[in-house]
């Protein structure tokens, strides 16, 4: 049990939590505090511009392409107004495709509390991303469904990029709740209260009339009207009328009954209490009739069937009637035109895939490994002449060959992938169709080719209803006249017992002339007369009723035609257009892909290049450390013979120079003043 109220405790506590955020999100969302400099802080909720252009969307890129997504603070799927980049005041790029961007000015305080509302139906949520610019719905799912996310929201990247969608699942809670990206609440603005209804005060009369001079004598009538109390007291009198002032209109109700009555007898059986409502307004003139328009087939039947049912019916003026003019006989499963569903479903799966930054330098792969291809190795200029080092002209040539190698080495590498960058660079996906022209004039035509579709069904149906019931009328008929013979062989029975058997005739069941004096015979003959008439018109498979049927079933099945040539249009017209569209998204999809491939083939040749540049340039740098001491003479004695190497030639070249170098005294071998390093260095 503690368990239990522990967990039910911490449930209870998250959701004030998550309630208390969602509604500090909202507070925060609506500061129409113009902060910062030049209102650069703005965190306010206006969506127009001074002009009142509706603002786009920062996350869209239409109709207009920008990039300040990521420095318009606060503006993470939304299109308030902003100031990213130190404008004079806030602003906001525009949904009218020729103007770019406007000035716009904060919400007054009362718009801003009531702004940024979470909107709760997908009616709204529909209105409030098309008017920020987004696509309704998309990547294969319809805009509405019941998914965890309740209320609206959009998605900032990924597949379903700047589409828009509301979900019906989860609580009430979830409808503020926050949502993880890439996905984005999408706020409403808050509906315009409805005016409240004028309230009408008048003068109202309230009368009480006594039904029974014999009862109710000396009674207190007391009822209510409204919140006002009507008392006629000691009622003396045959009728008493009095006026309450003041009654606003429907407070009271036109004829006073059990609820409102206040007590003593019941006073229905003695009164007639009426109550005589303010006087109606005047009526509002009607304006002028617009003039017809010129005749065109119809696309809704005006009224055919309640016209053709009347007793008055008929065919218009003209009209030459024929069996055939109530055949239907139209088929149009064969026309690729009205399947509209399937062109439809053909169009939402259309989508653009994700592509990758447009310079390689620029991805995520480069904030974690090197994507520096310059070799930064440069080579001493006296490598080109190690002959003015003298002696030590082997020695640094040496040093310079391996100099050259390391060099070498860097810049080889550096440029297969300077090669593969720019091959990378070369594809350009920043331009994708689903966001271009040619998608917004492929929607429009879809919209028209919607459009069309609706025209010809309701025509289609029009025709098909009143061709069928007409039909079916005269079939009708056809059995009524097959069973008229046996009636009228029992009127002709009749006949004969009424009217003189010269006076009527039986096959054309109506009298040949009058029949006389008798009222009883005349009166009988003229019922029989009608009867015929109408048992004839009944079973008429030509009736006035089947020619009006008839005549409205020819022009609505040429209107049907009519509807069905501007179906073929606009879906040639659409399927046009789609294929150009699905071409371009193949094309694009196809060059994102190769971008792709080239992006893996940049980092392979990175990661070779890499450890070969750290190598090389370190390798580098230890033999540059010892070159600049030769450049620097500090290593001069360093290079050449040895010492050894030294004594030995210098002692051979001192024997063969003898006599220069030491004279013979007293018997013995004596060194002049000369010095052996002069003759070795000299």
């Amino acid at each position: 049990k503690a368990e239990a109220e522990a967990k039910a405790k911490a449930e209870a506590e998250a959701k004030a939590k998550a309630e208390a955020e969602a509604k500090a999100a909202a507070e925060q969302a609506c500061d129409e505090t113009l902060a910062g400099r030049n209102g650069e802080d703005y965190r306010g909720c206006q969506t127009k511009t001074r002009s009142g252009r509706t603002c786009q969307n920062w996350d869209s890129q239409t109709p207009h392409r920008h990039g300040n997504r990521k420095e318009a603070k606060g503006s993470a799927g939304n299109n308030y107004c902003r100031n990213p980049d130190g404008e004079p005041t806030i602003w906001c790029y525009t949904t009218d495709p020729n103007k770019r961007w406007e000035f716009c000015d904060p919400l007054p305080e009362s718009s801003a509390e009531e702004a940024g509302a979470t909107c709760d139906s997908d009616v709204s949520c529909q209105d409030a991303a098309e008017a920020a610019g987004f696509q309704i719905g998309g990547g294969g799912y319809a805009f509405a469904g019941s998914w965890s996310t309740k209320g609206c929201y959009m998605y900032n990247s990924g597949k379903y990029e700047g589409m828009a969608f509301f979900g019906t699942g989860g609580d009430a809670a979830a409808m503020s709740a926050s949502v993880a990206e890439p996905k984005v609440r999408v706020m409403c603005p808050a509906p315009e209260p409805a005016p409240a209804p004028a309230v009408q005060v008048c003068k109202r009369t309230i009368s009480a009339t006594r039904r029974d001079a014999n009862h109710g004598w000396g009674m207190s009538l007391r009822f209510k009207c409204g919140d006002t109390e009507v008392s006629i007291g000691n009622s003396d009198q045959q009728e008493k009328t009095i006026y309450s002032n003041g009654v606003a209109t429907g407070s009271c109700p036109s004829r006073v009954d059990k609820s409102n009555w206040l007590g003593g007898y019941r006073y229905q059986d003695y009164f007639d209490v009426t109550v005589t409502d303010c006087p109606a307004p005047p009526p509002v003139p009607e304006p002028a009739p617009e003039p017809e328009p010129a005749p065109v087939p119809a696309t809704v039947p005006k009224g055919p069937l309640t016209a053709c049912y009347g007793e008055d019916a008929k065919a218009p003026f003209g009209y030459v009637h024929k069996a055939e003019n109530l055949d239907f006989g139209i088929d149009r499963s064969g026309e690729a035109a009205i399947g509209f569903t399937s062109g439809y479903e053909k169009y939402q799966a259309l989508s653009c895939d994700a592509p990758p930054v447009h310079k390689f330098e620029d991805c995520e792969w480069c904030k974690t490994h090197s994507c520096d291809a310059s070799c930064p190795q440069v080579m001493p200029a006296k490598c080109a002449d190690p002959a003015s080092f003298g002696v030590c002209e082997p020695t640094v040539k040496g040093i310079c060959d391996t100099l050259q190698q390391s060099h070498d080495g860097c810049t080889s590498g550096s440029k297969a992938v300077v090669e593969k960058s720019k091959e990378y660079l070369s594809v350009d996906v920043q331009n994708a169709p689903c966001a271009a022209p040619i998608m917004e004039d492929t929607l429009a035509s879809l919209k028209k080719y919607k459009l069309a579709y609706n025209d010809w069904a309701m025509a289609f149906n029009n025709a098909s209803q009143v061709c069928k019931v007409g039909a079916n009328i005269r079939e009708y008929n056809g059995i009524s006249f097959m069973s008229m013979h046996k009636s009228l062989e029992d009127v002709e029975r009749v006949a004969q017992d009424a009217c003189a058997e010269d006076d009527f005739d039986a096959e054309a069941a109506r009298p040949k002339a009058e029949l006389g004096a008798s009222v009883r015979n005349a009166d009988v003959c003229s019922r029989l007369k009608d009867l015929t008439a109408s048992m004839i018109a009944d079973a008429d498979t030509s009736s006035a009723q089947i020619q009006c049927f008839a005549a409205n079933c020819v022009a609505l099945k040429a209107a049907e035609q009519v509807k069905l040539d501007a179906l073929v249009a606009a879906h040639a017209e659409y399927e046009a257009k789609y294929l150009a569209y699905s071409a371009a998204i193949t094309a694009y999809n196809q060059k994102v892909s190769d971008k792709n491939t080239l992006k893996a083939a940049v980092m392979e040749s990175y990661e070779i290049f890499n450890p070969i540049k750290t190598t090389t340039v370190a390798k580098f740098d230890k033999d540059n450390v010892v070159y600049q001491k030769f450049e620097s003479g500090a290593a001069k004695g360093n290079c050449g013979l040895s010492d050894c190497e030294m004594e030995s030639v210098c002692g051979y070249a001192v024997a063969a120079d003898a006599d220069y170098y030491v004279e013979e005294k007293g018997g013995k071998c004596v060194q002049k003043h000369k010095d052996l390093v002069e003759h070795c260095h000299k």
